[in-house]
């Protein structure tokens, strides 16, 4: 298994290739293992999403910075969460 740094730098680097900066979307919603947008929406309504998430002015979907996306997926493989 590899050590926690190692993996979130590898993460934080694919991520930020893939995605740049910031994610939205869709593909925030498959990043994080929903289904869908809207199954991302319903999760974030009833408080499930422990990550910081901020909707832009002028913008209709949520966003993550990729950093925060690339801790928390290594955050839940500790805690056995996915």
């Amino acid at each position: 298994m590899k050590k926690r740094e190692d993996l979130y730098e590898e993460l934080k680097k694919d991520l930020v290739n893939q995605y740049g900066q910031m994610i939205g979307g869709s593909e925030l919603a498959k990043v994080l293992g929903y289904k869908s947008l809207v199954a991302l929406r319903k999760a974030r309504l009833r408080g499930a999403i422990s990550i910081p998430l901020f909707t832009p002015v002028k913008r209709r979907t949520s966003f993550a910075l990729t950093v925060d996306v690339a801790d928390w997926l290594v955050e839940q493989r500790d805690k056995g969460g996915i």
